[in-house]
């Protein structure tokens, strides 16, 4: 009996203890300046999602809200000793219809509360492309490009030399059409050369939006331009913007006017994906 009472009693004074040490070190933590750093700037550094706008066939996308993850942060700069901005560890608060869910809907546009917005070019032969390419060099932008399986046929070193730049493909199908049995190649060496797993198609019909979505791509409804590149544009700027251009004299000429304003608005100029981004 007295052993019994005795184990008892230690193991009492271990549980005892225990919480006491707990309740000390829970006591000293939440007390230390890097803790009260962290406390004070996590609702500062708290960002809501925005959800993605739905509307019968189209979809804007959202954007992921964070949170700051307040124990983890403190883990990762209590071994540094300071409170440091760089070192707070976020929680992501996801939307609840990302892109990913939604590829039976058309994309009209990135979400609006970014000032940025996407040009796309459709290279219909090399005539006018390094001129293309020379400006967005001059002007530090990335752009997207649209090319036909038969350009890419013919145009494997260009390709891979555009890519190298930083700049991403979509493709408009083979000759013109999704349902071409060659456009799976071409989705396929897109993808391969960028090394993702999703591309973009444009809107043709319904037919071509479902190939689309069953290979893991994107289907957009941009702005299409086709006349009097520099009016249009100011006409459909926007945040958000999917501009799309097709190969013509008249947006070579104007291209570079069309950057500088852009700039003067103070758009950012972002690649398709980047402008998606949730």
């Amino acid at each position: 009996m007295i052993r019994l009472v005795r184990s008892l009693s230690i193991i009492i004074l271990f549980v005892l203890t225990f919480i006491y040490t707990e309740k000390a070190s829970y006591v000293i933590k939440e007390h230390d300046h890097i803790m009260i750093e962290i406390k004070e700037n996590a609702e500062s550094n708290y960002f809501p999602k925005i959800e993605a706008i739905i509307k019968n066939d189209t979809i804007i996308p959202g954007i992921h809200g964070k949170k700051v993850n307040i124990e983890k942060s403190y883990e990762k700069m209590k071994l540094i000793g300071v409170y440091n901005d760089e070192y707070l560890v976020f929680d992501r608060i996801s939307v609840t219809n990302s892109l990913d869910k939604c590829k039976d809907k058309y994309i009209i546009s990135g979400n609006t509360s970014k000032k940025a917005l996407s040009i796309i070019y459709e290279i219909n032969d090399n005539k006018n492309l390094n001129k293309i390419l020379k400006l967005i060099k001059k002007y530090n932008i990335e752009i997207s490009f649209f090319i036909d399986g038969v350009w890419l046929e013919n145009n494997r070193d260009k390709f891979y030399e555009i890519i190298a730049e930083g700049h991403e493909f979509g493709s408009v199908g083979y000759n013109g059409m999704y349902d071409d049995s060659s456009y799976i190649w071409v989705d396929n060496v897109i993808k391969i050369a960028t090394n993702s797993n999703k591309s973009y198609c444009l809107e043709k019909d319904t037919e071509s939006l479902n190939i689309c979505k069953n290979i893991n791509n994107y289907t957009l409804r941009p702005i299409i331009i086709n006349k009097n590149p520099f009016i249009s544009t100011k006409n459909n700027l926007n945040n958000g913007a999917i501009l799309y251009y097709k190969d013509s004299e008249s947006f070579i000429d104007e291209f570079e006017i069309i950057i500088k304003y852009l700039n003067s608005k103070e758009y950012e100029i972002l690649t398709v994906s980047k402008l998606l981004e949730e």
